[in-house]
């Protein structure tokens, strides 16, 4: 395999420094022509001196006759109109010789520029040839590289041969053989698809590519930096381009003349290209369970990369605090946008890092290159969904003394994929889980003999963590409640929906055998409340400023001292409480919540729920800093107003 790659590799060096012989070999001609052509247009100019200088003489003689001779000066009158005659053809053959010199110019300075272009991007291509032969790489990469060499030395071997192809990765191939051009002239094209167009189309794709390829190389320049959106649909026998306002391309003729013999049209910064539905179904993307926020500073961008995930099924979201977040796919780890989240994502939240000049080398996180492609990004999904998917399997038990209950809710997890036991009072579910190992319980509260609430509270005695959730049929807020205080997780009323048990066991398997950790209360509270902050000052603005000012300024001491704390617990309750004393007269309710939470967990030594709580912590004292940066005269009538 590696010496056949080998050999191939040189066969197509050979070819490509004989291809570019040959295309080079064509400019000395018409670089001739182009001579000649100069040479007769100086001839012209001479003649057309000789022929003025004839009509002055013609004039002069006409002048002079007039008064003497009617006959002569009729005749020199018709001579002079001869004259006149041809000298405006001879002019207008002179013009359009000068059109046909000014465009063939200007197609061989586009030919050069085409040529040093796909010049380039060969060398590149055939170092990333090489390089995967030398690496021993999968016959796949050989065979797209080699590929790639050849779609960019054999522009003139295309032909209309249709083929049903994916779009999106059809695109996505042209960009990334563009791809160090791009980057050259910092140029980025986001593809948006259309999600109620067909993803395959039956075209001919050979050229298609070819015209694509060419639009955008006609349309670099070292002055066009910036980020353009393409937008593609299908209607009417038709695949549509949309290109943003902004782009511009100079249109070749080359380009031109392969624009017409494919049948396709280029106007108003849209391409439409022939192509026909291989079958007349399109269906729409199947849920695939996940969920995902996009953080892009681009709108282009966000919008690209958002289609994109939506194609394959996942579901979006604007909140980045959510349990229910699996990815978070991040243009940039260095935006503003990122750096002011990233303390708030979720601990086990999947994050897909783009254009990152580093390797990154941490749990849960996965670096695409520069352009990103579809193929690449289901790739990356893909595998997050098989880990989601092996963590989440879990060993359920169901504690009910209805049979019918008890069946229905473990055909539900079942259904899930999950393994179910099933007991049939108290006593039998306490005896289970003192021999098997289970990662959540659903308990009836009503049984006889012993109740779910007796049974929950013995199970918590013998120190199990093991998320429990009661079943009801009914249950007041204030019974919920109580039922919580006895130690039960949650209060389910029956019979569960399989949508509130789909939640139920996605936010388990985020938090793996642990009970799943809700939304902290502090996310429903305000970052900054000015009522209780002067409540607190005994309604006085300037003591209210005055605490809120040492606060902040003291801030990123604290919090420095706090994660400087986290090997010794005695310090880090000490460096927390200090925290809270300041905290407490502010008007901060969501970094206060923070605070008791953190220090709950560390007087309980919850060594599960600390590194969470700090992470909330942190996240909360960079919101308020951030808050504080762009209101920092909170108090003031101005404030008020705004």
């Amino acid at each position: 395999m590696a010496i056949y790659a080998i050999s191939a590799a040189l066969i197509i060096i050979l070819c490509l420094a004989v291809a570019f012989f040959l295309r080079f070999s064509w400019f000395t001609p018409l670089e001739q022509l182009i001579e000649q052509l100069y040479g007769r247009q100086e001839k012209d100019r001479t003649e057309n001196k000789t022929i003025e200088k004839l009509e002055r003489a013609i004039r002069f003689a006409i002048k002079r006759q007039q008064n003497h001779d009617s006959e002569e000066v009729e005749r020199l009158n018709e001579l002079l109109s001869e004259v006149e005659s041809q000298h405006k053809e001879k002019q207008a053959h002179q013009v359009e010789e000068r059109s046909k010199l000014e465009a063939l110019h200007q197609e061989i300075q586009d030919e050069k520029v085409y040529l040093g272009a796909v010049q380039d991007l060969s060398e590149h291509a055939l170092r990333q040839l090489i390089g995967a032969v030398n690496r021993g790489g999968e016959r796949a990469e050989v065979t797209k590289a080699a590929e790639n060499i050849s779609f960019l030395l054999a522009e003139k071997q295309d032909t209309g041969t249709r083929s049903t192809e994916n779009i999106l990765e059809l695109i996505d191939n042209v960009f990334q053989l563009l791809a160090p051009l791009l980057s050259r002239y910092q140029c980025r094209f986001h593809v948006v698809p259309d999600l109620n167009s067909p993803a395959n189309l039956e075209l001919a794709a050979a050229n298609f590519r070819r015209i694509l390829f060419r639009l955008i190389l006609d349309y670099l320049r070292p002055d066009r930096k910036g980020n353009h959106k393409l937008e593609f649909t299908y209607e009417a026998d038709s695949l549509n381009l949309n290109f943003s306002r902004d782009f511009t391309p100079q249109i070749s003729l080359a380009l031109d003349d392969r624009i017409a013999e494919s049948g396709a049209d280029w106007r108003d910064n849209q391409l439409e290209f022939p192509a026909n539905l291989p079958d007349s179904r399109i269906t729409a993307p199947v849920d695939c369970g996940l969920t995902a926020l996009v953080i892009a500073d681009d709108e282009y961008e966000r919008e690209s990369l958002a289609a994109r995930l939506n194609l394959m099924g996942l579901g979006s979201t604007t909140d980045f605090k959510s349990e229910l977040l699996d990815i978070c796919l991040v243009s940039d780890e260095s935006s503003d946008t990122y750096l002011s989240i990233k303390h708030y994502l979720p601990e086990t939240t999947w994050v897909v890092l783009l254009n990152s000049r580093t390797v990154i080398n941490r749990p849960y996180w996965i670096q695409l290159a520069d352009p990103i492609t579809q193929a690449e990004l289901t790739t990356a999904i893909e595998h997050i969904g098989h880990a989601r998917d092996e963590s989440r399997l879990i060993n359920a038990l169901v504690v009910d003394d209805s049979t019918a209950n008890a069946k229905l809710l473990a055909l539900q997890l079942t259904e899930l994929g999950h393994s179910v036991s099933k007991a049939e009072s108290g006593r039998e579910a306490i005896q289970k889980v003192a021999e098997e190992s289970f990662q959540i319980i659903f308990m009836d509260i009503q049984m006889p003999d012993m109740n779910g609430v007796e049974a929950t509270r013995r199970i918590r005695e013998f120190g199990s963590k093991i998320p429990v959730f009661g079943l009801t049929a009914h249950a007041t807020s204030q019974e919920k409640k109580a039922y919580r205080d006895t130690g039960m997780d949650d209060v389910l009323i029956k019979p569960v929906r399989m949508e509130n048990l789909k939640s139920i066991l996605r936010q388990l398997g985020r938090l793996g055998a642990r009970a799943p950790m809700p939304v902290p209360a502090s996310h429903s509270l305000e970052l900054f409340d000015k009522e209780l902050a002067l409540r607190n000052a005994n309604h006085r603005p300037e003591l209210a400023a005055e605490l809120m000012g040492i606060l902040v300024t003291s801030l990123p001491e604290d919090q420095q001292s706090i994660n400087d704390s986290t090997h010794d617990f005695s310090e880090l309750k000490q460096a927390v409480h200090k925290l809270h004393g300041a905290v407490r007269y502010c008007g901060v309710p969501r970094l206060g919540r923070a605070i008791e939470k953190l220090e709950s967990a560390l007087k309980q030594a919850d060594n599960d729920q600390i590194p969470l709580l700090l992470n909330l912590l942190n996240g909360e004292i960079t919101a308020l800093e951030a808050w504080y940066r762009d209101h920092p005269d909170p108090f003031s009538q101005k404030a008020d107003t705004g």
